[in-house]
Order: C-alpha cells, then structure tokens, then sequence
C-alpha cells in the first residue's frame, strides 16, 4: 500500500520534461512548481509514515522513540518494542552447520583454566544422576549493581524475594567482572570470553553478533540449535538490536536508557516493571513444547543523564523509596582522605570517576538522595524479579529452570571518593551473584559460596543446563562444578581457581586510566600501564578491605609478595594475550 502511494506521487513530484518545442516558463512559475513539489514530498512521507504507524500497531509491534542519556556515554535514542518478534512467531533458528556443530563440543584448554576435559566428563557420566529433562533457563541481569546490595549483606537494603530465591539456592559471595564496564561486560556474558577475545570493545559495536559466523559461537545460537526457544528483553547497549528476523533470538524485545517509559496506551511504567511485564508475555506465549532461555536485562539500578540536582539521576518509584524515606544511610570511609590516597593521575586532569562523584555525592544531601533512590530502585528490581518467577511458578516450570540472577558490573557509589566503575577495586568489580539449580542437593540450600567466580563461567553454566559441551573460545568453567556432586569429583584433578585476571582497555587515559589487576583472596596488584610514574599498587585486602593502603611503599616487609604477584600478572597477560601495549581504545582495534 506504501509503495502504491509513493508511485502515485511520482507524476505529480517528477512531471514530464518539456520537449524541444514547448515555451519555456516563467522564473516564477518554476519556483512555484519547486514550492509545490517540495510540500507534496513532506505530505506523501507523512502519509507513508502514518500508515506504518497504524499498521505497525495493529500488528502488535509498536514502536515508541524515546530519548536516552545512558551512564557510558551515550547520547542516543532506543526504540521501545512492544513486542519486537512475537513469542508466537515461527522459529527463526540458525542455519546448522557441521562445522559450527562439531565446535560446540571442542573444549580445548585456554592456558590459564585448569579446564575440564570431554574425557573427563565422560568419567564421570556413570555417576550422574540424570535430571527427567534439560533445564530452562532464566537469566535476571542488572546493571550497575554492587555486591553488597543484597538485604542478606546489607541489611539497610530490601531485597525480601530475592534473600528468599537465594536461600533456595547457592549465594556467590566472591563473584567479579573481568572488565568493569557495561558492553565489554554484556559481551562477555554471551561469549565466555575477555574482551581482547569478543572484541566487542567499542560502546555499541558488538563484533560478537555483528556476523553469524561470531554469533554461532555464543551460548544463545548454541543453545538454539539445540532446540531451546530464545528470548532476550530489556537492555541490550549495541546498535545493531538482533531480531528474529535475522536469526538470532525468536522473541526479543529492546528498551534502554531510562528509568521510565510511556508506553502505548498512554501508560507511564517504571523500567524494572516494564521488564517483569515483557517476561511475562515471552512465558505466556512461548511454546509450550520445547525447551526456553531468557534473558531479563534490566536497565535499573544504573543512573540515568547527567544532572547535578541531588539524587536527580535515579528515579524509583515512590512506593518504593518511601521504604527510605526516614532512614540515614552510613557513608564510605572520609571520601575526601579516600580519594587523596588514589593515585596522583585521579588528581589530574579530568578524571571521569572523580567528574561523577561530583553530580551524585559531592554534598551530604547528594549522598543521601542518591544512595536513597539506588536503594529504591534495588528494591523496585527484586519486586520485578518476584513476579517473573511467581509466573514460572504458575506455569508449573520452577522445578526445571536454572535461575541466575546477577549484573554487569559494581558500582563506587562515593567510595575512594569516586562514582562509576572502570577501576579495579572491589566495588567496581565485584558483583552479586545467586544461583537457584533444581538439581543442587537440597543440603546446599542457603548456603554461601565463597570460590573466586566470573562473569566469563556464565556462559559454560548456561550450557550446562542442556549438557552441551562449552565452545572452545570460551574461557570459563562450569560453575556447577562447586555444587552438583557427581561434577565436584572433578575438582580433585582440576582444582577451581585461587585467582583471576581483571583487565580494562581505556577509552580515553585522562578520563579512564587503563589498567589490570591480578586478584587473590588475600592479595591484589593493581598495574597502570600507561602510568610511568606510578605504575602499580598492593593491598592485602585481609587486613585493608577498603583498599586504602597501598603497599608498594613498605617493599621491604612485602617485596616477595610483591615479585611473586608481579611474576604471575605478567605471565597471565601473555597465556590470556591481553593487549597490555594497546590498553588504550583507539583506531586500531575498532
């Protein structure tokens, strides 16, 4: 129908040249003619683009443009889907092919993984106890969400569903990032790998999922091809939105980059609402004979634009930041003492750390208001969470679906002095984590994980849902190794890992100084790479959790730790191949 009416318009927009013997008209009557051609080109487009409207809504796939100032830099705006590939729909999967099935089961070694074989899973099958069916799979990630907002650790913070998810399964209490930055971060959730590997590196270019060839390697294509049903809602931070269309996700369906969003009707919902709404409709309407993965990407508690009005960059509901309304909540250790004991390069220039610090925490009332409304938004975010679940429940699929609930990244929120993330400390890298398997032993309920785990093992667990055999560019493990029995026989050859490499390439070293860390329990050594002057840190984090006491300059009690930690960051840089020299985001490697 559009293109019938642009073809009409076309004698009217292009008339007949004049032939050789016509008169030649008037310089005013062609202006005229240019004038009405000009206002019958914006009448047809609006015609054209009315009608797409209303078909497209009578369709059920609306779409409302929405601006969005994102934390990471972006100006931008995302279309808000009402439902962007319907559950209905017929399956979209990807083309199968004997090379990309053959390396679903390779898992070759990553040097630094102490991985488990196909042999040794082999070893082990006679022992396995056999689940009735593969598990579904039910993947709740935040963003910009600290480890210790959590009511079980923090009990100023009210996460009631979630303590109670948790007491049915394992918490993770040491979990990280590999890189603390949300699409680096999100692309690691898919691939199981670190960045230098997916090199997703820039802000909404994911070279993970640009082609299908990158994408066959991911959990959801491998998945897919298994005969799950995918879905994935909420954010997504790449341009490029994958639609079922394009053989990716069967259902999908992308909003980011706000707080709230007017949706059609004429209805203003909150983001983690929005979300819990989606998920429903994808556990509704999926089908009902195969197996199903979601991803829930939740764009809460993150903030959102740039303005400098106390707590004005977060914005719950009011339901649920009356919760807090007259409560004080305790500040981090002197921010000011904090940040003066960073590295002189925070001191310079424009540190992006110290820039967002200054918007959100500068004044006691800044602190309040904010941690107030991340409070709020935390709670909003538990009580979506509450009302998926509750619907897996009513669909009688609770006690065969893996549920992970986790994020992207941690946050400062004022500690050292800092907002944001980027850097490697606690607060920044460390995120929560729970798991609820109904295949764990019901003993191990409630119980508290303390083992070094990563966003890059997410990917092996996912799997480990429909017993497929991780990818060999994955570089996780399994972190059902910690708690299924007849999987922690492995542990005995293939001990789980006392330490990790964190690491993040800069988009710019002013603002966001590159750096890594080699990461124990007790130790971690920080190294700037680009810093000269001051390129490295120590900290027992035993004795000085906060990270305030650097103790490279007391080499003399530490100077063996001290090598130790230096000798084994550097030969982890080169069995990972992380690209210490070219830490800095550039040209070169977009």
């Amino acid at each position: 129908r559009h293109e019938t009416i642009i073809l009409s318009l076309i004698p009217m927009l292009h008339p007949p040249m004049q032939g050789p013997t016509s008169t030649p008209q008037p310089a005013t009557q062609r202006l005229e003619r240019r004038q009405r051609r000009g206002k019958l080109i914006i009448v047809g487009f609006t015609v054209v683009i009315v009608l797409s409207l209303v078909n497209a809504h009578l369709a059920g796939t609306w779409k409302l443009l929405v601006p969005a100032v994102d934390e990471d830099f972006v100006f931008d705006a995302f279309f808000l889907n009402k439902s962007y590939g319907r559950p209905d729909d017929n399956h979209h999967g990807i083309d199968q092919g004997e090379d990309l099935n053959a390396n679903d089961t390779n898992v070759n070694a990553n040097p630094h993984r102490a991985d488990v074989t196909q042999e040794d899973r082999n070893a082990n099958e006679e022992d396995e106890p056999k689940h009735e069916q593969k598990l579904n799979v039910l993947l709740l990630y935040a963003d910009d969400w600290r480890w210790d907002m959590l009511g079980s650790v923090n009990p100023a913070v009210k996460t009631p569903f979630l303590d109670s998810l948790a007491s049915e399964g394992i918490r993770f209490s040491h979990n990280f990032v590999t890189s603390s930055v949300c699409w680096l971060s999100r692309a690691t959730l898919f691939t199981g790998q670190y960045f230098n590997r997916h090199k997703s590196y820039k802000l909404r270019c994911p070279r993970f999922s640009f082609n299908k060839d990158q994408w066959q390697h991911t959990w959801p294509a491998m998945l897919q091809r298994a005969g799950y049903y995918l879905g994935h809602i909420g954010k997504w931070q790449y341009h490029d939105y994958p639609s079922p269309d394009k053989g990716y996700f069967n259902y999908s369906n992308y909003f980011e980059g706000q707080h709230w969003y007017d949706v059609f009707p004429k209805r203003k919902v909150h983001g983690s609402d929005l979300c819990a709404e989606r998920a429903i409709e994808f556990l509704e309407k999926k089908p009902k004979d195969i197996n199903w993965a979601l991803t829930v990407a939740f764009y809460p508690p993150k903030p959102t634009g740039s303005g400098t009005d106390p707590g004005v960059q977060y914005q719950p509901t009011d339901e649920t930041l009356a919760a807090f309304k007259n409560i004080t909540i305790k500040e981090p250790f002197n921010m000011t003492e904090a940040f003066n004991r960073l590295p002189s390069f925070f001191r310079k220039g424009r540190n992006t750390g110290r820039g967002r610090w200054t918007e959100r925490y500068r004044t006691p009332l800044h602190y309040q208001e904010s941690m107030k409304r991340i409070y709020a938004l935390v709670y909003g975010l538990d009580r979506a969470i509450e009302n998926i679940v509750k619907k897996v429940k009513e669909l009688g699929e609770y006690e065969n679906t893996l549920i992970i609930v986790t994020a992207d990244n941690g946050m400062f929120h004022g500690a050292h002095g800092l907002a944001g993330k980027w850097f490697p400390y606690q607060e920044s890298i460390r995120v929560p984590l729970i798991i609820r398997d109904p295949r764990m032993p019901a003993e191990q309920a409630g119980t508290v994980e303390d083992s070094l785990t990563l966003n890059i093992d997410l990917a092996n667990t996912v799997l480990s849902a429909s017993e497929i055999s991780p990818h060999q560019n994955m570089q996780g493990r399994d972190i059902t190794e910690l708690y299924l029995p007849f999987k922690k026989k492995l542990l005995k050859d293939h001990p789980w890992r006392e330490e990790f490499l964190y690491a993040f390439p800069s988009l710019d070293e002013d603002h966001m100084p590159s750096s890594t860390a080699l990461v124990r329990r007790k130790w971690k050594y920080i190294r700037w790479p680009r810093q000269e002057n001051e390129p490295h840190l120590l900290f027992n984090l035993e004795d000085d959790p906060l990270e305030l006491n650097d103790l490279i300059k007391n080499a003399t009690v530490h100077g063996q730790v001290l090598d130790e930690m230096i000798k084994r960051h550097d030969e982890m840089v080169q069995e990972l191949e992380i690209p210490i020299e070219e830490m800095i985001v550039s040209k070169n490697i977009y």
